[in-house]
């Protein structure tokens, strides 16, 4: 790029400070002996007989003290006259398109480097106690531009930067700014914080002649060009819009720059994916190690049971979107799911039970349970629920009775939670049960006593975030799905060891 240096005059807007400002406040209330000032200030009395002589010489107090025209305008804005100055900066202007930079910077930082080679270049930054060696690739312009900036746009790029670095500085200053991770140019070329004061330009006197100079910048590559975040400010201010557009102009007509920024990509994308398998790795283990000290190493003879709990705590630890959430109730799902079928293949359910008494059970003539029948049953059902401490059966349930009527369980794939459920209270409470004392659903009923209802809003949540319209209010169930599924897990502990 190209760097002039440009002369501009400027009006430069200086405070008084806040022990000139106290003492004109006490001068205009009469208070005006300096041991009176003294008393008043805290300060010293000879600092504040020197503070009132030197305004009384630059004319804002009278030799009695008193404050003249001038020192009640400084005192009631708190700043002094404005004074000319001149102020030298340097401007940067694209040597492709001819387009000024939004920045200027009164000094120029120079890193040291060494010859370039096959299109890269060695920068070294950091302190001089602390050398940091890079690779640069090297952007070349055959054939920069001939013409100087105009005025105005010299003029528009030193006010940009101003409206700029005095919004980035409020940002910082609120600690709003994102975390620009591996981006180390931004403080070790930043410039602008070096100064307290960015005066304003309306004209310029000169404008040098042009130097041909590198411009470090440093490029988020794992980020897309056409979408996403801006890459970082070379400047130091934030995020750069201008350089985005710029890469984007360099990779489609420069082969040589396209190719090597899309090595780079792959490189990085490789290397990213890396880092997230090991950091997959890493939280597995800690998943696995904080499972078996909350409940016990007796977590590895219930291997299935293991494997689906770990699965519900990774899924729980990876992000709060919509997605993770619905992966999180989808294995604590499956987790009950494994869990009822359990309890009904080690402690399976009575043939006969309160609610299908021996005997044919009447039919009407399409071979259907009768009404009466099925209500029966129904109601037994919830006497049982009720029994080992479950608030509510829901109305979800009430079509498991047909299932529960026809005779022994058979359970397979396409078999419903709330069938199962039925089944394993019907084993767990019902008197023609030789299963009744010690249960494991009668611990698990004391513990989510909500758990039939529970268990169908789980159902219905599980494939909510696989539908157009994602529910973003059921991300917060995320914390709700693995309490239940760690209470699902203490019941299978209580049941014999899995045999493989």
């Amino acid at each position: 790029m190209l760097v002039y240096r440009v002369t501009a005059p400027t009006q430069v807007i200086r405070k008084i400070d806040i022990f000139e400002r106290v003492i004109l406040a006490l001068c205009e209330a009469g208070v005006r002996r300096s041991d009176s000032l003294a008393d008043h200030t805290g300060l010293h009395i000879e600092l504040c007989e020197h503070i009132v002589e030197q305004m009384i010489d630059s004319g804002r107090l009278t030799g009695a003290r008193e404050l003249t025209a001038a020192g009640r305008q400084v005192h009631r804005s708190g700043q002094l006259a404005e004074t000319p100055e001149l102020l030298v900066t340097h401007v940067f202007q694209d040597a492709f398109s001819g387009e000024l930079w939004p920045r200027s910077a009164r000094e120029l930082y120079f890193r040291p480097v060494e010859a370039e080679r096959d299109g890269l270049m060695s920068v070294r930054l950091g302190r001089r106690g602390a050398p940091r060696v890079i690779a640069a690739t090297v952007v070349h312009c055959a054939k920069p531009v001939t013409w100087p900036p105009r005025p105005e746009a010299v003029i528009n790029a030193i006010a940009r930067h101003r409206v700029t670095a005095t919004k980035h500085r409020g940002e910082k200053a609120q600690g709003e700014l994102p975390d620009l991770f591996g981006v180390h140019a931004e403080e070790e070329l930043s410039e602008v914080e070096r100064f307290e004061y960015l005066p304003e330009v309306h004209r310029v006197v000169d404008i040098g002649e042009p130097r041909l100079e590198y411009l470090l910048c440093s490029l988020n590559v794992s980020g897309s060009l056409v979408g996403g975040e801006d890459p970082p400010d070379p400047f130091g201010l934030g995020r750069s819009p201008m350089l985005r557009q710029l890469l984007r102009v360099r990779s489609s007509s420069d082969e040589r720059f396209a190719s090597w920024l899309a090595d780079v990509r792959s490189e990085e994308a490789m290397r990213l994916q890396e880092r997230l398998r090991a950091a997959s790795l890493d939280w597995a283990d800690h998943v696995e190690a904080d499972l078996v000290h909350r409940l016990g190493e007796g977590l590895f003879t219930h291997p299935q049971t293991f494997d689906l709990l770990k699965n519900v705590h990774e899924q729980a630890g990876r992000n709060d979107s919509a997605s993770a959430a619905e992966a999180v109730r989808r294995e604590a799902y499956r987790l009950y799911e494994y869990l009822l079928r359990r309890f009904i293949a080690v402690l399976p359910p009575p043939v006969e039970w309160s609610g299908r008494p021996a005997g044919e059970l009447r039919r009407d003539v399409r071979g259907q349970f009768e009404k009466v029948v099925k209500s029966q049953a129904w109601e037994v059902l919830i006497e049982l629920a009720t029994d080992l401490g479950f608030n509510h059966l829901p109305v979800e349930y009430k079509g498991s009775v047909t299932t529960l009527l026809s005779g022994p369980p058979k359970i397979g794939d396409s078999t419903k939670v709330w069938e199962l459920l039925c089944w394993a209270i019907v084993s767990a409470a019902d008197p023609l049960s030789p299963h009744v004392s010690g249960h494991p659903l009668r611990d698990l009923a004391k513990q989510c006593p909500n758990l039939p209802t529970d268990l169908v809003a789980l159902g219905k949540l599980r494939n909510s975030g696989s539908h157009a319209d994602r529910d973003l209010a059921a991300i917060g169930s995320t914390e709700w799905s693995v309490s239940l599924a760690m209470e699902a897990a203490r019941a299978a502990l209580q049941l014999p060891p899995e045999i493989y």
